[in-house]
């Protein structure tokens, strides 16, 4: 125990706990923080989505007949038509250091002996599982007939070759003749025996749009004027005095809008003052609407402000 209590006294540069933090990187004093996460709630498994549904299992066997279809087509092209062997001199001449063989060069199947031509026709034969491709239907050639020859210069001939005079005749029959017109009225319905079909009324002529309403003249400089509202100090109650020009003002309105704005007589700019003022300006401006919807002005038309510095509310109109 003196050994121990000695040791609280000793220079840092001598304190055994001193010499265990240096070594092992960690302070006696300081205690294990707590796990990650440790206070954060436990999850809730009502927010685990359900069991995906399973795929339609005969959706998935088309889907793999048809990729086993495919690569059987693909395996029968590349038979048809081999790659040839980038690592063969002979294939690829090029990347060895020669040259292409000319277009007119013997054909190396050709001049190979009749056993490496067998070999070679085994190995290019499809395999019997392969699909069969049909033999596409031959094409016959695309008649182009030339086109018209210009016209000759004057003094010269004009030379027009035999091939090409029917196609030039009809150029100039389509270009005279002129195109379809179309009738002013539509056809008549056909008749068809067992079906009563009601003839194609004509769509009726459009009609002039109405003519917009008239504007709303601008506010004069009286109606522009705000409403002042008082109240008691501490009162959210319209005085009855206040309650004749709040509905003289609703009755003047027109189609116009009517902004309300209530004050709280907030005294100081405490949080607690401040939140009182704000609440008392909110319960005046609702008293002023409530008088304003009973004269007839629709909640739609009203726009409410509150405010905890001032006095009283105000009512004004707004274009």
């Amino acid at each position: 125990m003196m050994a121990l209590a000695g040791c609280s006294s000793l220079p840092a540069a001598v304190n055994p706990a001193n010499w265990w933090d240096s070594l092992t990187d960690r302070n006696l004093a300081t205690e294990r923080p707590p796990p990650p996460q440790a206070d954060a709630p436990y999850p809730n498994l009502a927010t685990v989505p359900g069991k995906p549904a399973p795929a339609d299992a005969k959706a998935h066997q088309t889907v793999v007949a048809g990729l086993a279809s495919d690569r059987a087509n693909a395996q029968y092209e590349a038979t048809q038509v081999p790659i040839a062997d980038p690592s063969s001199p002979q294939a690829s001449p090029a990347l060895f250091g020669g040259s292409a063989p000319p277009p007119g060069a013997t054909n190396t199947a050709a001049a190979a002996p009749p056993a490496a031509t067998a070999a070679l026709a085994a190995a290019n034969a499809p395999p019997p599982n392969a699909p069969v491709h049909p033999t596409p239907a031959p094409r016959n050639a695309v008649n182009q007939a030339p086109l018209a020859a210009p016209p000759a210069a004057s003094g010269a001939a004009a030379t027009t070759p035999a091939a090409a005079t029917p196609a030039a005749a009809t150029q100039v029959a389509a270009a005279d003749t002129p195109p379809p017109s179309m009738p002013e009225t539509p056809p008549p319905p056909p008749q068809v025996p067992g079906a009563d079909i009601p003839p194609t009324k004509p769509a009726p002529p459009p009609t002039k749009p109405p003519a917009p309403p008239a504007g709303t003249p601008p506010l004069s400089a009286a109606e522009a004027k705000p409403l002042t509202i008082g109240f008691p100090i501490g009162s959210a109650v319209i005085p009855p005095a206040e309650l004749d020009s709040i509905k003289a003002l609703a009755a003047r309105r027109g189609n116009r809008s009517i902004a309300v704005v209530g004050y709280g007589d907030a005294s100081n700019a405490t949080p607690e003052t401040q939140t009182a003022a704000v609440t008392l300006a909110l319960a005046r401006a609702r008293a002023v609407i409530a008088t304003l919807t009973a004269a007839g002005v629709p909640m739609d038309a009203i726009s409410m402000d509150a405010e905890a510095n001032g006095h009283g509310a105000l009512a004004r109109l707004v274009e």
